[in-house]
C-alpha cells in the first residue's frame, strides 16, 4: 500500500498494533502531533487519512484532553477580561465555579452535549434555584461555548440547543404610597434616611447613590448629578465604575424637602467628621461610614432589609424602590419620558412597564368621568381630576389631597 506525501507515518507497536501519525500546524503557528492506532496497518492509515480530510477541510479535529473546565477557566482569564466591565466579569466567575465547573468541568470539552447542559440545570431545579440563575448558568455557558467554537474547538454550541430555563414573572414588590410613607417614618432618624428618600423619590440605583459625591450635589440650584456606581471586585474593592448606560449619566432636580435633607446631611456629617478627627478619611461621598469611607453596598443591602422589616413591610429587594418611584411618577400623571430620564432608563420601554400597569386605573377613572358627563355631574369631578393630575407630586408622607388619600390597589 502506497502512502501518498502528507500522510504521515505508520509503524507497527510490540502489541502488534499499528499507528499512524500525523503532524499539523495550528493557525497560531502551534505544532500538533496527531495518533490513531488500529489492529491492521490499513485501518489505521484509513484512520490518519479521515484526519487528514477533516484538516484540510477545517473540521474540528477533537481534543480529547481539554475539559471543559479546562476551556472555561482558560476563557475567563485570557478571552473575556477587557470586553466586559469588571463586576460582569466577576459575575461570571462567580457562576463559573458555584455552577459550571462542578458540573461539568471534567467533562471533555469536544464530548461535551446537550443533554449534559439539559442536567445540570435539571440539578439547580431540583436544588430550588430561581429560573433566572439557571437562565444565567446557560447564558454564560453558551457565550464560552461560542467563542470555542470560534477557535474550532468544538463543532456546535450544544448550550444554544437546550431550551432556555422558564422565568417565573416577578412578584408585584413595589411600595403603595401608605408603604411608602410608613417606611420613610420609620426610617427618620437614622444615619442614612436620606437615602431612603432618594432612592424612594428619584429612584436611583443603589450603587449609583453610593458613588454620589457632594460635588455632584448643586443645593444652591437645587440639583443633582448622578455620574457614576460604586461596586465592588474581587480583586480592587470598592471603586466607582462609569453608569450602566450613557442615560444614566444625568442631571436631575432636587425637590426644596430634598435640598433641605440633603443640607441637614451634610451638616451631621461635619460634625461626624470633627468627633473622628485624625481616624477620618475625606472620600468626598455623600453617604460615607462613621469613619469617612465609602458604603459598602452588601451592607446597604442589609441595612434595607432590616428597615423594611422593622417597618412591617417584609423582605422586599432594594430595586423596590426604583419601582415604586416610576409608580409614584405613573400615578401621578408624569409623562413617561420624563421620568423615564429621571431614573436613568435606556430607553422608555422599561418605563413602560410599570406604566401599563398603573394605566387600567386611569381608564377606569376616564370611563367614570364618562359616565358622569352623560349624567349631566361632571363639571366638578372633573376640575378635580384636571388640578389632581397637573399638582406637583408630594411627599409620601405629606400626602393630604382627598383624592390621593385612599390610593388605589397596587398594580398586579
Amino acid at each position: 500500500m502506497t502512502r501518498r506525501y502528507g500522510e504521515g507515518s505508520i509503524y507497527q507497536e510490540a502489541s502488534g498494533h499499528w499507528c499512524a501519525t500525523l503532524q499539523t500546524v495550528g493557525r497560531d503557528g502551534s505544532v500538533r502531533r496527531i495518533y490513531r492506532r488500529a489492529p491492521t496497518k490499513r485501518a489505521a492509515l484509513d484512520k490518519i487519512r479521515a484526519v487528514r480530510h477533516s484538516v484540510d477541510t477545517h473540521a474540528v479535529v477533537p481534543d480529547l484532553r481539554r475539559t471543559t473546565g479546562d476551556w472555561l477557566e482558560w476563557w475567563l482569564t485570557e478571552i473575556v477580561p477587557g470586553t466586559v466591565r469588571e463586576s460582569t466579569l466577576d459575575g461570571y466567575r462567580y457562576i463559573t465555579e458555584t455552577y459550571l465547573l462542578p458540573a461539568l468541568g471534567t467533562t471533555v470539552l469536544a464530548q461535551l452535549g446537550p443533554s449534559e447542559v439539559q442536567a445540570m440545570l435539571r440539578s439547580m431545579e431540583r436544588r430550588g434555584l430561581s429560573g433566572w440563575t439557571r437562565r444565567q448558568a446557560r447564558t454564560v455557558l453558551s457565550g464560552a461555548l461560542n467563542k470555542a467554537l470560534r477557535y474550532e474547538l468544538v463543532t456546535r454550541n450544544v448550550a444554544s440547543l437546550v431550551d432556555n430555563p422558564k422565568v417565573s414573572p416577578r412578584p408585584d414588590d413595589t411600595l403603595s404610597v401608605d408603604d411608602a410613607r410608613r417606611l420613610l417614618d420609620s426610617i427618620e432618624g437614622d444615619r442614612l434616611a436620606t437615602m431612603a428618600h432618594l432612592l424612594v423619590w428619584l429612584g436611583v440605583r443603589r450603587g449609583e447613590v453610593l458613588a454620589l459625591r457632594w460635588s455632584s450635589v448643586d443645593l444652591d440650584n437645587g440639583t443633582l448629578r448622578v455620574a457614576g456606581t460604586l461596586k465592588r471586585s474581587n480583586e480592587r474593592g470598592l471603586y466607582v465604575d462609569a453608569p450602566k448606560t450613557k442615560s444614566s449619566d444625568r442631571t436631575v432636580p432636587l425637590l426644596p424637602r430634598l435640598v433641605d435633607r440633603l443640607a441637614v446631611h451634610r451638616d451631621a456629617q461635619q460634625k461626624g467628621r470633627e468627633a473622628a478627627g485624625e481616624c477620618w478619611t475625606e472620600t468626598g461621598f455623600v453617604f460615607v461610614t462613621e469613619l469617612g469611607l465609602p458604603v459598602d453596598p452588601r451592607n446597604v443591602l442589609r441595612w434595607w432589609h432590616r428597615r423594611m422589616e422593622l417597618a412591617g413591610l417584609g423582605r422586599r429587594p432594594l430595586h423596590a424602590a426604583r419601582r415604586t418611584a416610576v409608580t409614584l411618577m405613573a400615578e401621578a400623571g408624569i409623562p413617561i419620558e420624563v421620568a423615564a430620564n429621571i431614573v436613568g432608563h435606556s430607553t422608555i420601554r422599561m418605563t413602560a412597564e410599570v406604566y401599563n400597569q398603573v394605566r387600567p386605573r386611569a381608564q377606569l377613572e376616564a370611563m367614570e368621568l364618562l359616565e358622569r358627563h352623560f349624567d349631566g355631574t361632571t363639571t366638578e369631578r372633573r376640575l378635580n381630576s384636571s388640578e389632581r393630575i397637573a399638582a406637583p407630586i408630594a411627599a409620601p408622607g405629606e400626602i393630604s389631597e382627598p383624592s390621593l388619600t385612599s390610593p388605589s390597589p397596587k398594580p398586579r
